[in-house]
């Protein structure tokens, strides 16, 4: 796992669409299906896709400013709004400077305008802020405490003290810190349990345990039409690498759900999952109290993308599997 100690995520333009869209539609995943090893089926697929996706929604970057663009404008105001905004402030200038009937006509008739497109703006964006996180009540919340002026500025962990009272303050120090933690938790959680077991000591996990199944699991090959369903129900929470809503724009070609069929089909068949999808970027989250006490915060794994559609694809085999031949305890 990878433990980052940064709030948030790199900036990216999400404005374009339609241009992933083309991309993806456009793409015959031809190096995909001409390769065999799961692996690599896996990693050519990633590169293409990661290809379009830096394409079309490319880190933002620090560039001059363009003529009338504000510097802290708001999501709704787009760039021809900006234009219009300042003409308003030109002819609202022009008649304080020359108050005549002309000049007042003027500029009421600009400043109806930019009000009016200016309301339209915002209700749109909200509205299709809303109704693209309408399964996240997350997003939905952050978004209303936006509104009420109750968000809580996300600081960076700067420093950590250790057990025996060292200070800890450089980024790798402190993610090193973390990630032993974080690591070593389970079992100390684990061994302290153990001491305070009050198990009676004939009781043992046979217990748990029906009668052994006779039958072999057979993984039934994932169709397309499975893995559209699985991208469609997604929730349009935090990845480590791509957004989930972009997921959802390449799931409406069916030759996009083809190849995600075979690369998963592969994984069945070899018996391998692929490296990239082992990693996992670890964010600890403060709970409360001091905050360089390493065991006052908690984890939250990002995965990759894709690997939950893995995952998704082998619980529902595994889970059938075990209900068919009664395998599963009841409590």
């Amino acid at each position: 796992a990878v433990v980052s100690t940064q709030s948030g995520h790199y900036g990216r333009d999400t404005s374009n669409t339609d241009q992933f869209h083309n991309l993806i539609m456009g793409e015959s995943w031809e190096a995909v299906h001409s390769e065999n090893d799961a692996q690599l089926k896996y990693e050519k697929f990633a590169k293409l896709y990661n290809k379009h996706y830096d394409t079309a929604f490319p880190l933002k970057k620090n560039t001059k400013r363009r003529k009338n663009e504000r510097k802290n404008a708001k999501p709704w105001i787009l760039p021809w709004l900006e234009d219009a905004c300042a003409r308003k402030n030109r002819f609202y200038h022009e008649f304080i400077k020359y108050p005549t009937q002309v000049n007042k006509l003027k500029y009421v008739k600009m400043k109806k305008f930019v009000d009016r497109h200016i309301l339209k703006a915002k209700n749109k964006y909200y509205s299709d802020y809303f109704k693209e996180h309408k399964s996240n009540s997350r997003k939905q919340w952050q978004m209303i405490n936006s509104l009420l002026n109750r968000n809580r500025k996300k600081v960076a962990v700067t420093k950590l003290i250790d057990s025996d009272g060292t200070v800890v303050n450089t980024p790798i120090d402190i993610a090193e810190n973390f990630n032993k933690f974080f690591a070593d938790v389970a079992t100390k959680l684990k061994s302290e349990t153990a001491s305070h077991d009050s198990t009676p000591r004939d009781i043992t996990f046979d217990r748990f345990i029906n009668a052994r199944v006779s039958n072999t699991i057979f993984l039934s090959p994932v169709e397309q039409e499975e893995v559209g369903d699985i991208i469609d129900n997604f929730k349009n929470k935090a990845t480590m690498d791509t957004k989930i809503s972009a997921l959802k724009v390449a799931n409406v070609h069916c030759n996009f759900r083809e190849v995600v069929a075979a690369i998963v089909n592969a994984s069945f068949e070899q018996g391998v999952f692929p490296k990239p999808l082992k990693t996992a970027k670890v964010v600890p989250i403060h709970k409360g109290d001091s905050k360089t006490d390493v065991g006052n915060y908690r984890p939250i794994s990002l995965l990759s993308t894709f690997s939950k559609i893995y995952e998704k694809t082998m619980h529902s085999r595994i889970t059938n599997f075990m209900e068919s031949n009664q395998s599963l305890f009841d409590m």
